[in-house]
């Protein structure tokens, strides 16, 4: 049984791990709105720590002995995709070491088995419990990053604000938003719903539009005075809003782990479904 470990500050051990690291060079994860929050969360946060750092997509033609690669965090390391696996196939061929920031990891048991040895931060203790089976790798329990978002900053404080005026005006929409899934992921088909993550798909290579990424879906909660979701990120962003919202189940249990480890203390606003 997995000692009940406290989530690692990312970017301390990045500092502790890597004290020698002449840069960071980061790869966001490619994906939906969703994706995004995680993505300006990172920049955010890279920012903040003081470490040197530049985007994949800006310096892969300058990689130097000095540089660690890390692969941004979310939900793309589970059966049901390829891409991933694929950039960190990539990533191992310029010899330096290699990071993945907070993930759900399900499958890929061949690939994980035969990967050179890899930092893989785990975003929940079911994916630690997963990457235990390959030990070649260093693994960490760590919260996803899209929790660190700080939006009381630009350019998210207007929406905090906007928020703030339609709750004391009294001129938020009664009547749940039903934000659900309506990829593969989903367990429940849901006549009735909007599936705001998958709206868009940011280039996450270029900041601005994954900040533009990250603006729309909190702009797209705010005027609901309660939403129910089965998106780990919509709950995320209803979070950090103080939104109330109503979580139900996604078919890989994404956000019922993540929703045990990091949200359930964190954002009382968020509950799970009876």
């Amino acid at each position: 049984m997995l000692p009940q470990l406290q989530p690692e500050h990312v970017f301390d051990r990045l500092r502790a791990e890597f004290p020698t690291a002449t840069r960071y060079v980061w790869m966001p994860n490619g994906g939906n709105l969703g994706d995004a929050l995680i993505a300006v969360a990172t920049a955010q946060r890279f920012t903040e720590s003081g470490l040197p750092w530049a985007t994949f997509a800006a310096a892969r033609d300058s990689i130097g002995a000095g540089d660690v690669l890390v692969y941004g965090g979310g939900g793309a390391l589970t059966e049901d995709y390829e891409g991933a696996v694929a950039c960190l196939t990539m990533l191992h061929t310029f010899g330096r070491p290699v990071v993945v920031l907070p993930s759900t990891i399900r499958g890929h048991a061949s690939f994980w088995a035969g990967l050179t040895p890899t930092m893989v931060f785990c975003r929940d203790r079911g994916s630690l419990s997963e990457m235990s089976r390959y030990e070649q790798h260093r693994r960490l329990l760590a919260h996803d990053l899209a929790l660190d978002l700080d939006v009381s900053r630009l350019p998210f404080a207007g929406i905090v604000t906007v928020r703030r005026q339609l709750e004391q005006s009294g001129l938020l929409v009664r009547d749940p938003l039903p934000a659900f899934r309506g990829d593969a992921e989903r367990l429940a088909e849901r006549p009735e719903r909007v599936d705001l993550a998958a709206s868009w798909y940011p280039n996450m290579a270029d900041l601005t539009e994954a900040h533009s990424g990250a603006m729309m879906l909190l702009a797209s909660l705010i005027a609901f005075r309660s939403v129910h979701t089965d998106r780990l990120h919509v709950a995320i962003a209803c979070g950090l809003l103080g939104i109330e919202a109503t979580l139900y189940a996604d078919r890989h249990g994404k956000l019922a782990a993540v929703y045990e480890m990091s949200l359930r203390q964190r954002f009382p606003m968020l509950r799970w479904a009876q």
